[in-house]
């Protein structure tokens, strides 16, 4: 083994089996639907922590994620924002996020440089003006953005996000989105 190697060893133990850390994120799903006079709220479930702890696999032991929720009302505020008018109090569709879990899938060839890929499992409901469920959708958004190393784990999780919201648009309000069939359970 070389003097160099010697010396890297060393550092690459100790870096394996780290956490890596997800701050509040600013997800921008690719989006484009038609404007509506419609007002459209977001609601999230006690369920949606704000901050958690995910075990992620031997690159990385976990990760941790903070300001969850903030993440997922820019979200929300980035994916509807041109096409209906966003409210907090009463509105006539409310947007419910009943759970929404961050994950990573990693590659095969392990380590902590290994590409790893961000998803998300969701459940979302479309909500009337009167409480009463419209649409409901489960699903698992895989984000089309990969990690390549612990620096970019926060973007591949943000893509996640992205994909969430753009499975949540093609589902419950028809939009055309590359990769993503508009369709959902009543």
């Amino acid at each position: 083994m070389t003097s160099i190697a010697k010396l890297m060893l060393p550092l690459l133990l100790l870096c394996t089996g780290c956490s890596v850390t997800v701050a509040q994120l600013n997800p921008s799903p690719n989006l484009d639907l038609p404007p509506t006079s419609q007002s459209l709220s977001l609601k999230l479930e006690d369920a949606v922590s704000d901050s958690l702890v995910v075990p992620v696999g031997p690159a990385y032991a976990q990760m941790e994620v903070n300001d969850w929720r903030h993440s997922l009302e820019r979200g929300f505020t980035n994916a509807f924002k041109n096409s209906h008018s966003l409210g907090n109090g009463p509105t006539e569709l409310t947007l419910q996020l009943l759970e929404v879990h961050p994950g990573l899938i990693l590659g095969s060839a392990g380590g902590e440089n290994s590409k790893a890929t961000g998803q998300l499992r969701y459940k979302a409901r479309l909500l009337d003006a009167n409480g009463n469920i419209v649409k409901r959708l489960t699903g698992t958004a895989i984000g089309h953005k990969d990690a390549l190393g612990r620096r970019d784990i926060p973007l591949a999780i943000q893509s996640a996000v992205e994909t969430m919201y753009e499975e949540i648009a093609a589902s419950f309000f028809g939009a055309s989105v590359s990769g993503v069939s508009p369709s959902a359970a009543n």
